[in-house]
């Protein structure tokens, strides 16, 4: 129930992403010096899912790494959201080589429309959050009932052991030769025989 309900309402168990934040994240931080690993990341993410911005292309428009010249003056978009020609590579993200860098970077959408990227990246980077969410909790709860059923045997193996101990005692107890009780009984007898053979002597 759980697994159906964050593929059919994600919403309601707060596992998507916050649009609105996603683009401040992107505007604010994305090329920012000290911020690498988060401008690596949009990098990977924009190459790997073919995909550019966040909600929209414009997100670059008006985010620091433009305002700020932190790209290159006559970039419109990071180069990862051109089409690259050694998307083969394995870091091709840290090194993208733009199959016509040009024309990606122009203004107009029928120069540009061949060689950029026009889809913004959010509804991928949501399907890949929640599956990875998805695995987590699988991972989890498959964890969980291993742990449990771990417990329950631990429980009933103890359970066992007194009843086991009772069959032992009891079987042990048929296994053993007459009590000294028994023994008692035909020595007093035996002794009462004698001193009736000794009175009928007497007499």
């Amino acid at each position: 129930m759980i697994c159906l309900a964050i593929i059919l309402w994600p919403h309601c168990l707060g596992i998507t992403l916050d649009e609105s934040k996603m683009v401040k994240i992107l505007q604010g931080f994305y090329g920012v010096p000290g911020k690498e690993q988060l401008t690596n990341a949009i990098d990977l993410a924009q190459a790997s899912f073919g995909c550019c911005g966040m909600n929209s292309v414009i997100n670059y428009d008006t985010s620091l790494w433009k305002l700020q010249r932190y790209g290159q003056r006559e970039w419109v978009v990071p180069l990862t959201c051109c089409i690259l020609m050694n998307n083969n590579d394995i870091l091709y993200y840290l090194d993208p080589k733009p199959v016509n860098e040009t024309q990606c970077q122009m203004l107009q959408e029928t120069e540009f429309s061949e060689y950029r990227h026009s889809i913004p990246c959010l509804k991928y980077l949501d399907n890949w959050y929640r599956e990875q969410y998805l695995v987590f909790l699988s991972a989890s709860l498959i964890l969980a009932i291993v742990q449990i059923c771990v417990l329950l045997s631990i429980i009933v193996n103890c359970s066992n052991v007194p009843s086991k101990k009772v069959e032992e005692k009891k079987m042990s107890e048929l296994r053993k030769p007459p009590t000294e009780t028994h023994h008692t009984l035909v020595k007093n007898i035996y002794e009462q025989d004698l001193a009736l053979q000794s009175l009928r002597k007497y007499r």
